[in-house]
This record gives structure tokens, sequence and C-alpha cells, in this order.
């Protein structure tokens, strides 16, 4: 009776470890790293009562098994999982990795090299990469000063250096507009001057770029349809509407084109930077229109003096689309009277989709001329400058609502700064 229980209570006993080791696992299941373990059960000892015997001739009878009684079970082993590949998910931080098949990161804890499935990484004051569960700094080959990988004994992987921290900045040299011109939004109605030229109205558009000295500048442009044709209709299979340049901004919000001065008295008196851009049309340069003037209203060289309005030259480009599909046809073109499209610019990879834009100068001397800080445009190759492209557009009717932004890059994310 007694030996019975004991064995019920050994089955017991082990069976509280396997129920500890599975509550350890479920335990650590959001564990960064954590490996997981299984429990292994044998039989115990066994009690003989009574010898096994062989065969007797004499008696004509068979042997007999040896009478034994089993003790209960025992654990025979923990075994840990270390090449089991444990859930991944989704950190949204760009130094953790996750850790595939029988791999370990390396790391250094306290100058002894260990092992590690953790893949939580970040990096130190001293700019060395480390668990963050085991504070171990992690081991690996470092590079040379061509980027070539050194595979020579494993080091502390120093990953910010002084040398690393920053890098000289690249200009945008294209972007991308991405969205839909809707034909019955109400803003593409322009307003028109006794001339015929656009003075207002139209869907605002913006895109940034980088400078070489990578501050950020934004570009505000103005869609509208053509003032000649202000209902949007043709007799060709086109729908013309026009792109304007409205105002540069710098990375304070403030416009290229206005100058702010102080005063004495403590007010601020606004002027004509003499910046200048071009938006198509082979490069010509314009700006504020210098030529307005008017006492009464505060407005010198085409600058109100008290609150930095102002007037800009008109300079549009023909942004057609096709009447039938609403898909983009081409922008800074020409339609011909049987409805033939014919772009504007010689450089065919950019000819019908691209509008180049450029800043030439301005009265602050990092603004001027070949030394200007901003993407040039070469008038000879029809090339430089920040190529815009609009090929993404289209034209659908989606509410009266028209729906534009835009990525720095061209379609593939090259030359984005």
């Amino acid at each position: 009776m007694m030996r019975s229980l004991y064995s019920g209570v050994a089955g017991l006993k082990i069976h509280q470890t396997k129920m500890d080791v599975i509550g350890n696992n479920i335990a650590n299941v959001n564990t960064v790293g954590f490996k997981s373990s299984s429990v292994n059960f044998s039989d115990t000892f066994y009690q003989t009562i009574s010898p096994a015997t062989g065969p007797n001739s004499t008696t004509n009878t068979a042997g007999t098994n040896a009478k034994q009684i089993g003790l209960g079970g025992l654990v025979a082993s923990i075994t840990t999982n270390i090449t089991e590949n444990g859930g991944t998910t989704t950190t949204n931080r760009a130094l953790d990795v996750a850790i595939n098949g029988e791999s370990f990161l390396v790391v250094n804890v306290n100058g002894e090299q260990l092992f590690t499935k953790s893949g939580a990484l970040n990096v130190d004051p001293s700019g060395n990469l480390y668990c963050t569960t085991n504070n171990g700094i992690v081991q690996g080959w470092m590079a040379d000063d061509d980027g070539n990988i050194v595979k020579d004994i494993a080091t502390d992987l120093k990953i910010m250096t002084a040398k690393q921290t920053s890098a000289a900045p690249t200009a945008t040299t294209a972007a991308t507009l991405l969205g839909n011109i809707d034909p019955n939004d109400k803003q593409l109605t322009p307003t028109l001057d006794a001339n015929g030229n656009i003075t207002g109205g139209g869907v605002p558009v913006t895109f940034s770029f980088y400078d070489k000295l990578g501050e950020l500048y934004t570009v505000k442009l103005m869609i509208t349809k053509n003032p000649s044709d202000p209902n949007a209709t043709t007799t060709s299979s086109v729908v013309p509407y026009t792109a304007r340049v409205a105002d540069v901004y710098n990375s304070e919000g403030e416009s290229i084109f206005v100058k702010k001065t102080e005063q004495a008295d403590g007010s601020v008196k606004y002027s004509s930077s003499g910046a200048q851009i071009s938006f198509g049309n082979k490069g010509a340069k314009f700006g504020i229109d210098t030529s307005l003037n008017d006492a009464d209203s505060g407005i010198v060289n085409g600058v109100n003096e008290n609150t930095g309005e102002f007037t800009m030259k008109s300079s549009t480009i023909p942004l057609l689309f096709n009447s039938q599909s609403g898909n983009f046809s081409a922008v800074d073109a020409t339609v011909g009277a049987d409805g033939s499209i014919t772009a504007n610019r010689s450089n065919q990879q950019y000819a019908g989709n691209c509008v180049n834009f450029a800043i030439y100068q301005g009265e602050d001397a990092e603004h001027v001329g070949n030394d200007s800080t901003f993407p040039q445009y070469d008038a000879t190759n029809d090339n430089g400058g920040i190529e815009v492209d609009f090929s993404s557009l289209t034209q659908f009717s989606k509410g009266g609502t028209s729906e534009v932004t835009y990525k720095r890059g061209d379609k593939d994310g090259k030359n984005a700064g």
C-alpha cells in the first residue's frame, strides 16, 4: 500500500516539474530571444521480488520472468530548444533583427564572448551596437575605408563614429507628383486680368527639395483650367490645364522672393530679394513683377512693404489629359490642330513628362549664378535643375475635390537628395 502511494507521489512531482516548465514557456512568450524548454521523463528503479528462472528439462517446465515492481518515474532531462525559431513581429525599430535557423549573435559580456538569439539591438553612448536584453556588445567583422568587410577576428561593432554620424548633403534633382485633378473642382477656375493673364485661383500643389547645403525648400504650384478654354473642353481628345509657380518657401516657411529688414523702431519692412526661378520655357527666368508700384498701397517694386505680399510674374506650363480615359497625356507640350501632341523640350528623356524647375539667383551671395546652392539648369543640354514629373497624375471625377501629393526623387526613387 505504501509503495503504491510513493509511486503516485513521484508521478505527481515530475508532472509538477513539467507544468513548471510549460508555465515558464508561456510566461516568456513575449521575451525577445527566449529559448523554450521541454521535459523528458524516464521510469525509475524497480524492486525485484523474485528473480527470473530458466527452463527445467527434468520437470519439463519453462522459465519464469522476474517479478519487479516499479517505484514511479523521474525527470530524465529538461531540453532547451536553441535552434527553433520563435515568432517574429514588427518592432518599427531600424536596429532590431530576427535571427533565422541555427544562427546566433556573438556578444561580449564583461570580456566573455557569448551567443544569443536576442535581436533587440541599440547603440550605446560610445557608438557600439549592443543587445538590450543582456547588455552584451555585438561582435562582428568591420569594413575598411573602401567598404570591404575584413574577415578577421570578431571585434566590437562600433557603428556610430564621428565619420559615420554625418554625410555631405546631396541636392534633390527630381520630384514626382502623384494624385488626381478632379475636373469638377471649383478651385480650377482661374482669376484673369484685363489682358487674360492668370492672376489667381487654382488647385494648390506642393513639392519639396533639398539644396546642396541640405536645407529644405518647398515649391507651391497652382493648377488651373486653361484660361482660353475655361470650361476645359476642346475639339481634340485632350483636356488642357495650366501649371504655374506661385511661391517658394525656405525651411522656416518664408518666401525666398521677399527680404525682411528690421527698422530702427522695431518694425519690419519687406522688399524684393531679387530671387529668380525658371519653370520650363527653356530656363527663362522670372520672379516678382518689380514693375508694379503703388505708393498709396505701400507697394514698391511689386512687394507690399508692410505685409510682404507680392505679385508673381506669370509663367504657365500646359498640362494635358486625355478627355476619354482621364489619364495623363503630356506636360509642357503643344496641341496641333489635328489633336497631335508635340513636347516643347529637346531632352527626350524628360520630354512630355517632366517640367524643369530651377532657382538661379537672389540677393544673398549663396544664391548667385553658378555658386548657387540650388541645382542649376543647363539650357544647352536642356537638363539640370529639378525635373518635376507630372506623368503619374490623372483627371478623374472624384466628388469635386482634387488630391495631389508628391515624393522626392523620380518614379524609381532616385535623385531624391
